[in-house]
């Protein structure tokens, strides 16, 4: 049976956790500090590393979406790149002597900056500015994506994004397909140059959901893929340095959960104690102001938050923001939703579908008690639990 959000004059549902088109509730401070942060971060040059660290439900993957939107439409000299869910970036397995995440990494960033931006920013540099890039492949794969043929701009593409088939790589004309990292990680150098030659200044690289990435690595395997991003740190940096303005910067956002990080930092204690892996030189590239916490909702946040959702789906306007709610309701599902928005949202859906079925007038704490005492739900605040019924 279709619900009737009309009852609260409402035309849709409110409080659904996989749109990101909302604006931001609260988060004022993590906010500036993180898009500061990453304009500071520009100007250093080279290629830096920031940590958003944020719990399960805190709303890391909204916050991502928010900054790459924010900085595709503000800031025209910034490439921004984002890979989220469903394109994950993965480890995989070692190659004899560097680990294939190399090669992963780099066709993840081609395929999300996709075949047709990738056209739009060869057309922006001349055949002679071309010869700039001074790797031959990547010069000849770059060349390609700008050709008249769409056959042979496909076939580039493939090459780059790792779906290329066996004929692809004699059609663009390198002789053979893209197996090791040292190779996938020096097109992605040289792309850096040719963005700084169609106009860009930095590219942003927005990595959600990293903590997936450390929990499915061994020790070893792990210290193979943070190696990567190390290497990375010193041979752009030391590119940039040489490149006299030649070259676009990068900086490279990884979101990641606490219980990630801790894995990292007790990782870290552990591979200096022991004198090997990648995990501590990784670590160490860091720099002290790398870090943002996404820390948990304040009340007047999830106000806030209750305010801009249940306005975009009335169909007139109202004196009271949070109705069918009370303030005491909301405030309510502030403390039992643990103060984390994607479990605030969850509880509050529920408990509006319910009001709604069970035709109440308006939303009070005691009707939130009833309702969640239905669902096995791990609940803060008043810890609710579905009664046994031996």
């Amino acid at each position: 049976m279709a619900l009737d959000f009309s009852k609260f004059g409402l035309h849709s549902p409110p409080f659904e956790t996989y749109n990101h088109d909302y604006e931001m509730a609260g988060r004022e401070n993590e906010w500036a500090a993180l898009t500061e942060t990453i304009q500071r971060y520009f100007e250093r040059g080279g290629c830096q590393f920031i940590v958003l660290l944020g719990a399960y439900g805190q709303g890391k993957t909204y916050t991502v979406v928010r900054v790459y939107n924010r900085f595709k439409e503000e800031f025209p000299k910034t490439l921004v790149v984002k890979t989220i869910r469903g394109h994950p970036i993965r480890a995989m397995e070692a190659e004899p002597r560097t680990t294939l995440f190399g090669i992963s990494l780099v066709q993840k960033i081609f395929f999300a900056l996709g075949l047709q931006r990738l056209r739009e920013i060869v057309a922006k540099v001349d055949q002679n500015s071309l010869s700039q890039i001074k790797h031959r492949d990547s010069r000849r794969l770059f060349g390609a994506l700008a050709s008249d043929e769409d056959d042979v701009a496909q076939s580039a593409f493939y090459l780059l994004t790792g779906e290329a088939q066996r004929g692809d790589a004699g059609v663009v004309g390198i002789g053979q397909m893209i197996r090791s990292s040292e190779r996938a990680l020096r097109i992605l150098y040289e792309l850096l140059r040719l963005i700084r030659l169609s106009g860009y200044l930095h590219m942003l690289v927005l990595l959600d959901e990293f903590e997936y990435l450390i929990g499915m690595r061994s020790e070893r395997q792990l210290g193979k893929v943070l190696g990567t991003f190390r290497n990375m740190f010193d041979e752009i940096g030391a590119r940039y340095s040489e490149s006299k303005g030649s070259m676009a910067s990068i900086v490279i956002v990884f979101a990641i959960s606490p219980e990630g990080w801790e894995r990292l930092v007790q990782l870290e204690r552990e591979s200096i104690k022991t004198g090997g892996g990648g995990i501590a030189p990784f670590m160490q590239r860091l720099r002290p102001d790398f870090r943002i916490v996404l820390q948990p909702f304040s009340l007047e946040d999830t106000k806030e938050l209750f305010k801009i959702r249940l306005s975009k789906h009335r169909t007139r306007p109202l004196e009271d923001p949070f109705y069918p709610f009370t303030e005491k309701a909301v405030a309510h599902l502030h403390e039992v939703g643990n103060k984390t928005p994607r479990r605030i949202l969850q509880l509050a859906g529920i408990v509006l579908e319910d009001a709604i079925l069970g035709e109440l007038p308006k939303i009070r704490p005691k009707d939130i008690e009833r309702i969640l005492k239905r669902y096995p739900l791990p609940l803060g605040g008043s810890q609710i639990r579905k009664k046994s019924t031996r």
